[in-house]
């Protein structure tokens, strides 16, 4: 069995976070997230400091009574050498076995081996999540390497009116990621918010909010917290329930940030749309463990109803209340740490002495456990949701999570479903709704205000649509390929399209597929008008997922790039090449083929790039521009040489001048040595030499070089005229 060492902490562990549940139990109701997240963040606390208390206090033993077995029956006496031995019927068992020279049965050895291996296989979890822990914090210096400082001055001035509101005390730098990263804040000694490149199309609004977000992170020292919980789980990772604590904690961490933001102020109904905005655009991000990221779109539905919740307790603990509860934690953890169970052996209770021999116990609980009956449920329940009005007014969207990373959302006409319209626009409160599809239907319960809500929903499969699909020649879908199918909405109508436009046959796995990736009858119909009847539900998906439908091919076709196949169209959606592009481009004069395009695209030259070097009074061809931009020529650099002396020089002098890593400094430096505005050539010739060399010394050096060069020749001259010599009198 395991040793008593691990059994204890196992225990003691279980009733700290048994306290902790009990304790976030009672505030649920009128307690604050916050104070919530600090009786989980002692919890986890306690774990850690758990095994070294339980070593260094003193113990306090607790008398456990063992129940042992009554006294085996006596069986008739063996008689050894003439000396009688009472026996038992476990030491025949034993003789028995001794006698007839067999060792333990396999069975006993493998019980053993089992047990022997438990401490290795614990040992081997907790190497490989605080492994996994180092590669986390690889993960986020990598994606902080991969960021640039923020010196916007706006950006800057929102960061100090936030750290003004919210009381920041530490110095937090503001980086913008290269990615489409999600907001997040990591590092526990020097906090680093960052923010992703499409934050600079934001309004203030959004950017106040965001910043307020992960700033509270910073207060709250969240990424500590975040950490700890991390170790927690790595050292009591065969205990459930402390991977449940550690997600309770990331839950109130994140409601009470949100807290945090509308005690700034923040409208809530704004907020919430902000934080919409940004799950579903940037929910694809997964940010490093140890980073802290704004909104996971597995949250939203209980984030959205508490942003809403008016009557909502945001208070965050005071300073004396928090050090009140870590001196009641410590009160309450040190008695546990302290025990320790000492057996004290008893009888066994008269009713398991009496059992009948070859009968089995069986405990009421497992006797009293419901079984499940097959058949019995025609709705299975499958996730949350989350709707929201869109602007228009006329539409909604609609998104739905099916596990712990599965998100799918999709937009369509408010009057599609009965009912919706008012349930959004009115006052708001608890709301049901139905959307119903040919394989199914997906009941939708929760609640809504101020056309955003969320809740829990089922799918109900149809019975007939399966039925049907067998009878067509298809695989009877399992219960989640039919609900992809729904959601997707592919039904008879889709296959009827496929067929009438010419399509292969579809498998059923092609049809799960296609719906996976967004492949619809509208779409096969949109694809259809604009020229692109690609003939199978392989090459559709393909188009689908490089990003091209009818409104990137009629934006290309009015540009003039008409027949472009299914191929060209996929390579120019994944060199970034779309009507913008190219419009822009054209505006500068520049009608580009689609390969000259892509060249173009591939080596950074687009209509910003044009523009900034004819404003200067480069007019260029696209070859030029090309290789100017290899070689780094841009607005900036132009710029910086007419500051240096050399105003408008030709392109191929400023590339040969990038090439050799010219740069205003190099003139400064010459000049202060007395070289003042060389042509470009010396100026290159000077650079390659040295620049930074004084002009004096580099005369000097060329003098000791040509002596040098003198002296060589008038040894080498000295050497031929005695070999010839030498040779001379050898031959005579």
């Amino acid at each position: 069995m395991m040793t008593p060492s691990i059994v204890e902490i196992a225990v003691k562990s279980s009733l700290v976070m048994a306290l902790a549940a009990v304790a976030a139990g009672l505030m649920r109701r009128r307690g604050s997230s916050a104070s919530r997240h600090l009786v989980w963040t002692l919890a986890v606390v306690a774990l850690l400091v758990l095994p070294i208390a339980s070593a260094v206090l003193p113990s306090w033993n607790i008398p456990i009574r063992r129940q042992e077995s009554a006294a085996p029956l006596p069986i008739a006496p063996q008689v050894t050498e003439g000396v009688t031995v009472p026996t038992t019927a476990s030491s025949v068992a034993l003789q028995g076995t001794a006698a007839s020279g067999r060792t333990q049965s396999p069975t006993a050895i493998a019980s053993i081996s089992w047990i022997a291996l438990l401490p290795m296989a614990y040992m081997a979890g907790v190497v490989l999540l605080l492994g996994r822990l180092a590669v986390e914090h690889w993960k986020t210096r990598r994606m902080l390497s991969r960021t640039t400082r923020l010196d916007d001055a706006a950006w800057n001035g929102l960061l100090d009116e936030c750290t003004a509101s919210l009381g920041v005390a530490r110095a937090v730098r503001l980086v913008r990621s290269r990615e489409e990263a999600m907001p997040m804040t990591c590092g526990v000694r020097r906090p680093v918010v960052v923010i992703p490149s499409i934050a600079d199309l934001w309004d203030e609004d959004r950017r106040r909010a965001v910043l307020l977000h992960e700033l509270a992170h910073v207060v709250r020292f969240d990424c500590l917290t975040q950490t700890l919980a991390e170790v927690a789980v790595a050292l009591y990772w065969m205990h459930p329930g402390t991977w449940w604590m550690a997600r309770r904690l990331r839950v109130e961490r994140e409601l009470a940030c949100d807290d945090c933001v509308l005690s700034s102020g923040t409208e809530p109904r704004e907020y919430a749309g902000h934080l919409l905005e940004i799950a579903h655009s940037l929910g694809g991000y997964r940010a490093p463990a140890l980073a802290v990221s704004m909104a996971r779109p597995q949250q939203l539905e209980g984030r959205m109803l508490a942003l809403l919740d008016a009557t909502r307790n945001r208070a965050t603990p005071a300073t004396s209340r928090r050090l009140f509860a870590l001196v009641l934690t410590a009160v309450a953890v040190t008695p546990i740490a302290a025990a320790t169970a000492v057996a004290v052996p008893g009888v066994a209770a008269a009713s398991n002495a009496k059992a009948s021999p070859g009968t089995t116990q069986v405990a009421p609980a497992l006797r009293a456990f419901p079984q499940a009956q097959a058949g019995a449920a025609t709705s299975v329940p499958a996730g949350t949701w989350q709707i929201r009005l869109a602007s228009d007014g006329r539409s909604v969207h609609l998104a739905i999570g099916v596990g712990e990373n599965s998100f799918h959302s999709t937009t369509f006409p408010l009057d599609r479903v009965e009912g919706l319209a008012a349930i959004l626009t009115g006052p708001g409160g608890p709301a049901h709704y139905s959307l119903r599809r040919e394989a199914g239907t997906f009941d939708f319960e929760g609640t809504v205000r101020s056309g955003v809500g969320g809740g829990t929903f089922s799918f109900t499969p149809s019975t007939t649509f399966t039925a049907e699909l067998v009878k067509r020649g298809f695989g009877k879908p399992t219960l989640v390929e039919q609900g992809k199918l729904a959601w997707a909405d592919i039904g008879f109508a889709f296959l009827d399209e496929l067929e009438a436009q010419k399509y292969e046959r579809p498998t059923l796995q092609q049809l799960v597929s296609g719906a996976e990736h967004g492949v619809t009858r509208t779409y096969v119909r949109e694809m259809s008008a604009v020229g692109y009847r690609v003939g199978s539900i392989g090459a559709l998906i393909r188009l689908r997922d490089h990003g091209v439908d009818a409104g990137f091919v009629r934006d290309m076709q009015a540009l003039g790039f008409r027949g472009l196949t299914a191929d060209d169209a996929v390579r120019a959606r994944d060199h970034g090449i779309d009507a913008g592009y190219a419009r822009g481009l054209r505006a500068l004069g520049y009608s580009l083929s689609l390969e000259q395009l892509v060249d173009a695209r591939n080596h950074g030259v687009d209509a910003d790039y044009v523009g900034a070097l004819r404003q200067l009074g480069y007019q260029l061809t696209l070859e030029e521009l090309i290789a100017a931009r290899n070689h780094g020529v841009d607005a900036a650099y132009v710029r910086e040489m007419a500051s240096a002396g050399y105003s408008h020089p030709s392109m191929t002098d400023l590339i040969r001048m990038r090439g050799h890593g010219i740069s205003a400094t190099t003139v400064q430096q010459l000049k202060s040595r007395g070289v003042d505005r060389p042509s470009i050539d010396r100026l290159i010739e000077l650079h390659d030499r040295g620049a930074n060399a004084d002009p004096a010394l580099m005369k000097f050096q060329l003098q000791a070089s040509r002596s040098l060069l003198m002296s060589l020749h008038v040894v080498l001259r000295d050497a031929n005229a005695a070999v010839r010599q030498w040779k001379n009198r050898w031959l005579n």
